[in-house]
């Protein structure tokens, strides 16, 4: 009976999916893997593979322990959630650097690292969605927005001082489309997406010539950290490889392990 009631709550179409998309980082581990220094066979289950098929074990694991839970229960626990995860962040400030960056919590007895900053973006969800319910009658006042705005903000700034651009800036689309079901003004929701729209125009202009990167590197680095703004860098090795790729193997590519690396 309750195993009933457990598969009634899971979405099938999302299973697929995932199960799809642990099958092609399998695969794409598998197929890179290979040691050529010291091996010249190859065989699928290399020990990343390995790894990789016990975390997607571990997981699969906390989905089902997931769907037992009713995540109405967040609402209650929201604010301590939010908390926690700010003590969190705060607290990686006071630890060791991990290769030259403040992102983790090694926990020495299992051997994994703790990286608060992914507790941090589920707090932000829960937290400015029962803000803003609660806030329905009135989402467009300046009081609702300056409430929201500080506990995006806060989490934001903390997760960028680690450094971690690349997921401090996932909050930004994140915190539009709360701020959009939540009733936001909506002129304010334009001016809120005019930073996103300059920084996607830029990064266009670099990568498809427009604007040379080196020419913006200079004005980059005030913001940015060197190997950040390396990123945006058209003429890097990836970038390259990338170009390659398609120009070899053109849409549908030359097939798995099929690629120049393996010649």
């Amino acid at each position: 009976m309750q195993s009933s009631r457990l598969f009634s709550r899971v979405d099938f179409r999302i299973v697929g999916i995932v199960l799809l998309l642990q099958m092609c980082g399998v695969l794409t581990i598998a197929a890179y893997s290979q040691d050529f220094l010291t091996d010249s066979h190859w065989t699928f289950f290399q020990p990343n593979v390995k790894s990789q098929l016990q975390w997607i074990a571990v997981s699969w694991g906390c989905f089902f322990a997931a769907v037992r839970f009713d995540y109405a229960h967040l609402r209650e626990w929201s604010w301590g959630i939010y908390i926690i995860s700010l003590l969190a962040l705060i607290g990686l400030f006071f630890t060791d650097p991990i290769v030259r960056v403040q992102r983790w919590y090694r926990l020495p007895l299992v051997g994994i690292s703790i990286q608060p900053s992914e507790v941090a973006k589920l707090a932000v969800v829960v937290t400015l969605s029962w803000f803003l319910e609660r806030r329905a009658l009135v989402a467009e006042s300046f009081s609702t927005l300056l409430g929201a705005l500080i506990i995006v903000g806060v989490p934001f700034l903390l997760i960028l001082k680690q450094p971690d651009l690349g997921t401090a800036m996932v909050l930004y689309p994140v915190a539009l489309v709360i701020f959009y079901f939540g009733g936001i003004r909506a002129r304010v929701l334009k001016l809120l997406c005019v930073p996103g729209i300059i920084a996607l125009v830029l990064v266009a202009l670099m990568f498809s010539g427009g604007v040379p990167h080196e020419q913006m590197r200079p004005y980059m680095t005030k913001v940015f950290k060197e190997y950040q703004c390396e990123r945006l860098n058209p003429n890097t090795h990836h970038q390259r490889a990338s170009q390659i790729a398609i120009a070899v193997g053109g849409v549908s590519g030359k097939g798995w392990r099929q690629g120049e690396y393996w010649r």
